[in-house]
């Protein structure tokens, strides 16, 4: 199994809570493990795309305060109905990215699909 790359976003102080019903927390540099894997429902959520985080978590959250984002990297098989929204049941949550770092991501990921030959 060839392990994914993405994003993840949080509310301040590393908390997915993205449905207002179950706080999760989460840590730098740390792997979390989950019995099951449905996207929407279960496990381990993320995106590729680090532009399709800012459809779940934007720059800055509900309460005024800036959300936060990190690298993190599926240990385990991922499940997407979309492409864009990915679950797994085991997930390494990097360092967190700062604003900047997001935006390096923007950069880094669009670059990564053009064809320069072209």
């Amino acid at each position: 199994m060839e392990k994914k790359k993405g994003y993840k976003g949080f509310k301040k102080g590393l908390i997915c809570d993205p449905t207002g019903k179950k706080a999760f927390q989460y840590a730098e540099n740390t792997t979390f493990e989950e019995p099951d894997a449905k996207i929407c429902d279960c496990g381990l959520h993320f995106c590729e795309n680090p532009f399709d985080v800012l459809e779940h978590y934007g720059f800055v959250g509900n309460d005024g305060t800036l959300n936060e984002f990190a690298e993190v990297e599926a240990l385990d098989e991922c499940l997407t109905d979309d492409n864009k929204k990915f679950v797994t049941k085991k997930l390494h949550i990097g360092a967190k990215l700062s604003i900047a770092g997001l935006v390096q991501a923007f950069v880094d990921f669009t670059f990564g699909k053009v064809d320069w030959k072209n």
